[in-house]
This record gives structure tokens, C-alpha cells and sequence, in this order.
């Protein structure tokens, strides 16, 4: 790794232990999300943030295309479970499930609802099957029914198959919601000395920060002209202080059942946290299906698609920035810097030409520098997300 890299590596976790310290946030759940993410205008925007898994790094720049998605990998671990009484139900209908299977492919629209398709099946199975083994199979069935994983598998199927907002998956906040807590959020600030801001985040929940890929000016790593600059004014030292108008910490989980809310009472829910607790806490072929190619350690283990999910959002508006270096740049170097920052730089990497963002720079006679950066409120950008481990909501 070169000196540079290096550098910004420093610089990403001071600013990420200046955050923590600043706006109060623990160590044990931040994520830094770096880069200016813009909230949107629509709570499909906060639900996509919401529904991202976390990688493992206190850091990271969001990517929507590179994050692996909850409710998907969610779906995934339910499909590979097995319903409590589906093997008996299995058993004593025998070669009638076939039928049965056909049968539920040709409804439309399907019933919705566990009493619903108890009632379907009733009278498919008094209409279809020996009345020998109608009494036993629909108690085998209602059985099957009542078990959390068979209710998870109809929920997904239910939003999936909705009437209203089909595919959509909710969670428990809104844009409606956000509004109001901005309207009443206090204002923060938080300061950054390279000198004397401690670069260890050892202990922080991920215990690491990721390699940025990115500059002091968000250009991607490699470019000599911004890696000596980087270096340089880094190597000078660097002061940040940063106000935030503005600092909501936004909780929200999986919409699991219907919502009061005026707007969240169109979509309909699809998590069952206890069709996954029973996927967590039993790991055997009792539960997980022996030919799948999800199990238990792909999923929970050392390595697995869920270890952990977003809980909470920190949303900043109204943002004053003011970074100073004593580098001493030359002429030239300064007009390098002019050209580099014109796509924006550390820590928001904002241009002008969005987000109502604004940035200025000043060289004095000595060379150094300052760059005051600013997106007015009204802006609200996402800070970072709070991290929880699933291990931590399950045990």
C-alpha cells in the first residue's frame, strides 16, 4: 500500500472517531458512510439504505449495486427451511400431494391468509380425497400452518402476489416520518486535528475501516498527480470542523405486520422474526433442508449472508465544512489542487453542481490552504447507519 493510501486510510478513521465523538454515537454500531448519499424524496429511498446488509468495516462507500440485499437473502433462508408438520402432512397425503401442488399453481387469485387457504384446502381435500383421510390430513395441514416458517413462506407470497404494491418491501419509517424528526433535530458539530485525532478504531464493532478507494478528491486511487498532492497536505496536517444544522438518528425494521400509518398501510408486510429465530436456533436437517444449498453456516456462520442488518440511519442537513492544511503548495501544485476538487473532496466528495452544495477555496501567500464546503438545509444527507448483529437480537 502506497504512502498515500496509507494517508487517507488514517484520515478515513479519524474522521470516522471524530464522528462518534461529535454526535455522540457508539462505537459498537456506526458505520461510516463516506461520500455524500442524498436521502431522496421518498421513503422507497430510505427502505433501499434499510434493506442494504452492512459489510463488514466501520467505513464503507455505498454502492446500491454491490450490496447484498436483506429481504432477498431473507427469502432465501426461508425457502430453505422446512415447516414444522410439513413431513407428516407429507406423509398422509401421499401420492395425493401431487394433486394438491397442481391444484395451489392454478388459483387465482390465491387466498390470502392463513384462515383462507385452511378453508381452500378443506374443501379441496373433501371434494378430492378419501374421506378416510380428510379429518387427518387438514389437521396435518392447519398444523403446518400455524408454524412460523409456513406463515414467513405466505407472507413473502402474499407481497409478492399483492393486490397493492406488489414486490415492495416496507419497512417501519416513512419520508413522512423523517420530515418530522428533522423539524425538531438539534444541531452537532465535530472537529478532526490529524495531529492529535486518534486513528484507532480497533474498537469499533468491525474492529477495522475499509480501504477507501478513493483520494482527498474522490478521484480513485492510482492517479499520481492527486496521490502527491494527498500526501502532501496530509503529511502537513489537516484540521476539519464541521456543522450540522440538523442530526436525526432514523430506527426502522422490516414491516412484519399491518401499519396504522397512513402511508405504510398500503404495503403489505413479509418479515417474520420468529420463522428466523427458528432457522437460527435449530441447525439441523429437522429445519434446514439437507439438498439446499442454504444452510445454517452459509447463512449465520463465520462467513454468512446475515450476520448482520441495518437498524438505524444518521441523516445530517444543513452542513458547514472547513478544512485547513499548512502544505504549502506551489503555484502549480495549487492550480492541480483548483482542478482535482472540482468533483468535490473529503469528506462528502459533493461538486457543485448537486445537492445544493457549494465549495470554496483559499491559498494565503504561504501556500496553505482552506476550503469551506457547504449544502444549505433542506439537503438531508445520510451520515452513516447503525449496525446490528443478528446474533445479538437472537440469543
Amino acid at each position: 500500500m502506497s504512502s498515500s493510501q496509507d494517508a487517507m486510510n488514517t484520515l478515513s478513521a479519524q474522521w470516522y472517531n471524530a464522528i462518534t465523538t461529535g454526535l455522540g454515537l457508539s462505537k459498537k454500531e456506526f458505520q461510516l458512510v463516506q461520500g455524500a448519499d442524498p436521502i431522496g424524496t421518498s421513503s422507497e429511498n430510505l427502505w433501499d439504505i434499510f434493506d442494504s446488509i452492512p459489510p463488514d468495516s466501520a467505513t464503507t462507500f455505498y454502492d446500491p449495486a454491490q450490496v447484498s440485499s436483506f429481504h432477498q437473502t431473507y427469502a432465501g433462508i426461508i425457502s430453505a427451511l422446512i415447516p414444522q408438520g410439513a413431513d407428516q402432512f407429507a406423509k398422509d397425503m401421499g401420492d395425493y400431494a401431487t394433486s394438491w401442488d397442481n391444484y395451489k399453481k392454478s388459483l387465482n387469485p390465491l387466498p390470502s391468509g392463513s384462515l383462507a387457504w385452511s378453508k381452500t384446502f378443506s374443501n379441496w381435500a373433501n371434494a378430492n380425497l378419501p374421506q378416510s383421510i380428510v379429518p387427518t390430513v387438514i389437521g396435518d395441514y392447519d398444523t403446518m400452518l400455524d408454524d412460523p416458517i409456513t406463515v414467513a413462506a405466505n407472507q413473502l407470497r402474499d407481497v409478492r402476489f399483492a393486490a397493492e404494491n406488489p414486490k415492495k418491501y416496507a419497512y417501519t419509517t416513512t419520508y413522512e416520518q423523517l420530515q418530522l424528526a428533522l423539524d425538531s433535530a438539534a444541531a452537532k458539530n465535530v472537529s478532526l486535528n490529524s495531529s492529535t485525532t486518534s486513528g484507532d478504531i480497533s474498537k469499533s464493532w468491525a474492529h477495522t475501516e475499509h480501504s477507501g478507494v478513493w483520494d482527498l478528491f474522490g478521484s480513485i486511487k492510482g492517479k499520481a498527480n492527486t496521490d502527491i498532492l494527498t500526501e502532501k497536505i496530509l503529511t502537513a496536517g489537516l484540521t476539519i470542523v464541521a456543522n450540522f444544522s440538523k442530526v436525526v438518528t432514523l430506527a426502522a425494521g422490516p414491516l412484519k405486520s399491518p401499519s396504522s400509518d397512513s402511508y405504510l398501510q398500503n404495503f403489505t408486510p413479509w418479515f417474520n422474526s420468529a420463522a428466523l429465530s427458528e432457522g437460527y436456533h435449530t441447525r439441523n436437517n429437522t429445519v434446514w433442508k439437507s439438498s439446499d444449498s442454504i444452510t445454517w453456516e452459509s447463512s449465520f456462520g463465520g462467513n454468512g449472508s446475515l450476520q448482520r442488518f441495518t437498524s438505524a440511519l444518521v441523516i445530517v442537513d444543513g452542513i458547514d465544512i472547513v478544512m485547513t492544511s499548512n502544505a504549502g503548495l506551489s503555484s502549480q501544485e495549487q492550480s492541480s489542487f483548483e482542478a482535482s476538487m472540482e468533483a468535490g473532496i473529503f469528506p462528502f466528495y459533493e461538486g457543485d453542481t448537486s445537492g445544493g452544495w457549494v465549495n470554496h477555496h483559499h491559498f494565503d501567500d504561504h501556500g496553505n490552504m482552506t476550503v469551506t464546503s457547504s449544502s444549505p438545509t433542506g439537503n438531508p444527507q445520510i451520515l452513516g447507519v447503525l449496525v446490528t448483529s443478528m446474533q445479538s437480537v437472537m440469543d
